[in-house]
């Protein structure tokens, strides 16, 4: 199973966890190649859905954010982002968004739940 689904139904309960778990599911149909095929017909749905994925992907890429925006404002956009990532997913960025107690907690649950080390 994934994490989001263990997450759930450890967090709510067997019963409560998997009928969030759904509804979140249920909410993400967009995006996949099942809803596109659904919607369009399998060569067309296909089509589209490479598409759509390719153009995701795309505007968090670098050259995506050249092409948007120009080489100069391009590139320093995805520096920002870059750099915005990092700090998300580090005990430092925890601790200035949360505060000094709660980002320790967030970044101790973050590690668990990842079976990461907590020295980052």
């Amino acid at each position: 199973m994934n994490l989001l689904y263990t997450r759930m139904i450890k967090k709510y309960g067997e019963d409560e966890g998997i009928k969030r778990y759904n509804i979140w599911l249920s909410k993400q149909q967009g995006h996949d190649l099942n809803y596109f095929i659904k919607k369009y017909g399998e060569e067309t749905g296909t089509k589209r859905y490479n598409e759509a994925k390719t153009k995701r992907k795309k505007k968090l890429s670098k050259i995506g954010l050249i092409e948007l925006y120009g080489e100069e404002e391009g590139t320093k956009r995805y520096n920002i982002l870059t750099e915005n990532r990092k700090k998300a997913n580090s005990r430092q960025g925890m601790i200035e968004k949360y505060g000094e107690i709660h980002g320790e907690e967030k970044w101790k649950n973050f590690c668990k739940a990842r079976c990461v080390s907590e020295k980052r």
